[in-house]
């Protein structure tokens, strides 16, 4: 986990109204292939927790904005920030099917620093069908591509590695102010090398082989504009050097459609290490995380 601020949400099917995640995080940004100054949480399911207000036209511009801090961070008065973003399009082809391109960067203000870190992320380009799957009005199957191109920072010069590929499955039922979901996010890496290059302190950390998260969640519209989720997963990540990494994932959105074309979201996520020494504790200070999400469509 993190010990800074970071920032903004992620828009996952346009015409996904409440809170149906397709994010994990990675580690939101780090998923994508990019890194930030301050450490920001894992939040991999994060990054897709509530969905950008809906959109009637063919062409749509999409801005994201995550913030974060953990909660060990708020106790040791740790003023770091660090931001999650992105710019993005979508074209909808018709028949629930859209493509749609982003451009995520980073932006780090660690404490008592005497200039901030823009770091260049990951382009991603993406194909979604929205409910391509339908047996009645009230359960569809909806599914998300993204091609995560090597053009940022640290799988140019820190990973080496050549694109990642992600797939989202989300099986939602509406049970009429409820709706509730089973989600699968998976990421595969393609590699040149086992570890990352060297950092300042001369360690090489191992690089990622895949990223699978199966998580669900159960939301309730409190009216129109305001719907609270609760989600819980399960991120399991290996590595190329033979390595695997278990963490859960326990998290309570309240989302807010503050205008037709901007939604708003509160997020408390407890991330549970599962290989560390430790019995499996939830809301840990150093494993949890407070998170405020933006999500633009114009």
């Amino acid at each position: 986990m993190g010990k800074s601020i970071i920032v903004l949400l992620s828009a996952v099917l346009g015409s996904t109204a409440m809170a149906t995640t397709v994010a994990p995080a990675a580690t939101s940004s780090s998923s994508a292939g990019s890194s930030t100054a301050a450490a920001a949480p894992k939040a991999a399911v994060s990054t897709a927790k509530i969905a950008a207000p809906a959109a009637t036209k063919k062409f749509a511009l999409e801005l994201y904005n995550k913030t974060a801090t953990s909660q060990q961070a708020l106790l040791d008065g740790d003023s770091s920030v660090a931001t999650e973003n992105y710019v993005g399009g979508t074209m909808d082809l018709g028949g629930g099917q859209k493509i749609g391109i982003r451009q995520y960067f980073n932006l780090a203000m660690p404490e008592n620093a005497a200039s901030n870190d823009f770091k260049m992320a990951s382009t991603a380009l993406r194909w979604m069908a929205n409910d391509f799957v339908k047996p009645n009005d009230n359960l569809g199957l909806s599914t998300e591509f993204r091609a995560y191109l090597p053009t940022s920072e640290a799988a140019r010069f820190e990973t080496k590695e050549n694109g990642s590929l992600r797939n989202y499955l989300f099986l939602v039922q509406k049970l009429g102010k409820f709706e509730v979901s089973g989600n699968l996010l998976s990421q595969w890496y393609s590699q040149n090398q086992d570890f990352k290059e060297p950092d300042a302190k001369g360690v090489r950390k191992p690089n990622k082989e895949s990223y699978i998260v199966p998580y669900a969640e159960a939301a309730y519209s409190i009216s129109e504009s305001l719907t609270v989720t609760q989600g819980i997963g399960y991120q399991m990540t290996s590595f190329r050097a033979g390595e695997s990494a278990r963490v859960g994932d326990w998290y309570t959105t309240l989302s807010w459609q503050a205008l037709k074309q901007l939604t708003v979201a509160g997020t408390l996520e407890s991330e549970p290490n599962f290989n560390a020494d430790r019995p499996v504790q939830l809301y840990r200070p150093d494993e949890t995380s407070i998170i405020l999400e933006l999500a633009a469509k114009l």
